[in-house]
């Protein structure tokens, strides 16, 4: 009766949040000059970001979330989740940077609309029905098509250039919340049903973001941007201004130990006494939260600078994670989970490479934004799933989790120290700037 009573909890809290964000939808796009009165903008504006919605909301819920649950009832060892979530995370943040250089050749729609198709046709279809090898593969090529959702925010901050932190933060929250609504019956839907109620509930998601993308229209989505016949890795990595490689860099020490952390935190807190239907519905819950901070995430970047942001999210990391990884007892380490950050770290460093690049790099550096934040965290899985084989059965599974954890504090202190030189060194540029503007005048 509580886990039922959670649930329409869980549902009604998403109703409440797809009301808010629309309310701050609708301002955010009668605040902004450049489609402020032009409908087709508008439109495309919105069909983007349901379109991302609903892809972001099923992968989350029915892919990523699952797929950890499914590979261990497939006979997966303990330690092999660590490195499994850390593939997966490779895989997308891959494909994020892989999907925005082609969409700048063919065409944001037309990369958008094949992906949510092939994910239908070539991988749902057969995954219920294969072993754990094969169940692995396909997930991943899953996962590193799943890349091309970095697509949608570099089309948001086109429409909205006077509110790029705000659009991203509202792209997050909006894809989150129906996660939120998700999360209240994947689990009973997953353990009741198995994967082919996964995969049939997910296939009619993938299809209505299609035909979401299908309607967006305008120059934007359709024009290619760059006729380059062959991009280079330099030339994926080459940026007029100096600070992309910068805070990609700041963005990496960060994630690595989130890979290794947060990442497994969910199994972990299975191990220590929470069965599945609440464990989705924990997450469920901490996507929420995390959905009312990526709303005002975007908000308080555009006000204070990402980069401030960029910095308080490792520093929270390493606060809350610490307190975490000591082993503390099973409701605070809950409370721990629940607190949202992650919003800062995406919000902060996809909002800071979309300021820092001009139009033609715009695609290409939110996507390398995305690849170096699960990049990151694939190394920081793997390295986890190696301390856990490493101590194998000399120590309960616990304690495999939280000695992985305790080995990668270290690595959030040092992005905090990093994120904050970043801060400074922002801040002496800007005032040389403005200082060299004064003399000019003068």
């Amino acid at each position: 009766m509580s886990t039922l009573w959670l649930q329409f909890a869980t549902i009604g809290a998403s109703v409440l949040l797809a009301l808010w964000l629309g309310f701050r939808m609708e301002r955010l796009l009668s605040r902004e000059i450049t489609i402020k009165d032009e409908y087709e903008a508008r439109a495309s504006f919105a069909w983007n970001m349901f379109g991302r919605t609903l892809m972001e909301a099923c992968w989350f819920m029915l892919g990523f979330t699952v797929f950890r649950f499914h590979a261990q009832a497939l006979g997966a060892p303990a330690w092999f989740t660590p490195l499994y979530l850390g593939l997966i995370v490779f895989v997308y943040g891959v494909g994020s940077f892989i999907w925005g250089a082609i969409a700048d050749r063919f065409g944001q729609r037309r990369v958008l609309m094949l992906m949510a198709c092939a994910i239908i046709i070539g991988l749902l279809i057969p995954m219920p029905f294969v072993g754990l090898i094969p169940f692995v593969v396909l997930s991943l090529l899953q996962g590193m098509m799943l890349g091309s959702m970095r697509i949608p925010f570099a089309l948001a901050s086109e429409w909205a250039p006077n509110f790029r932190g705000e659009a991203i933060g509202l792209m997050h929250a909006i894809g989150w919340m129906l996660a939120v609504g998700l999360g209240a019956v994947a689990g009973g839907l997953y353990g009741d049903h198995g994967m082919i109620a996964v995969a049939i509930v997910a296939s009619v998601f993938y299809g209505g973001a299609a035909l979401c993308f299908r309607n967006m229209e305008g120059i934007i989505v359709d024009l290619p941007r760059e006729q380059k016949d062959i991009i280079s890795l330099k030339e994926l990595f080459t940026f007029q201004s100096k600070w992309p490689l910068l805070i990609l860099c700041v963005v990496l020490l960060i994630s690595i130990p989130r890979g290794a952390i947060v990442l497994n935190s969910l199994n972990y807190i299975e191990k220590i006494g929470f069965d599945l239907d609440v464990l989705f519905i924990l997450e469920a819950w901490a996507l929420a939260l995390n959905v009312i901070l990526f709303t005002y995430a975007g908000v308080i970047c555009d006000k204070i600078g990402a980069e401030k942001v960029l910095t308080a999210s490792a520093l929270l990391y390493f606060v809350l994670w610490t307190l975490f990884a000591v082993g503390m007892p099973p409701s605070i380490a809950v409370t721990i989970y629940l607190i949202p950050v992650v919003g800062l770290l995406y919000t902060s460093s996809d909002a800071l490479l979309a300021h820092h690049t001009n139009l033609e790099e715009r695609n290409r550096g939110v996507g390398i934004s995305a690849a170096a934040i699960f990049i990151g965290q694939c190394i920081g899985s793997a390295l986890a799933a190696g301390i856990m084989a490493a101590i194998g059965d000399s120590q309960t599974v616990v304690n495999q989790y939280l000695w992985s954890f305790r080995v990668m504090v270290p690595l959030l202190a040092i992005a905090t120290i990093f994120g904050w030189k970043l801060v400074q060194k922002m801040a002496n540029e800007e005032d040389s700037d403005i200082l060299e503007a004064i003399l000019a005048n003068d």
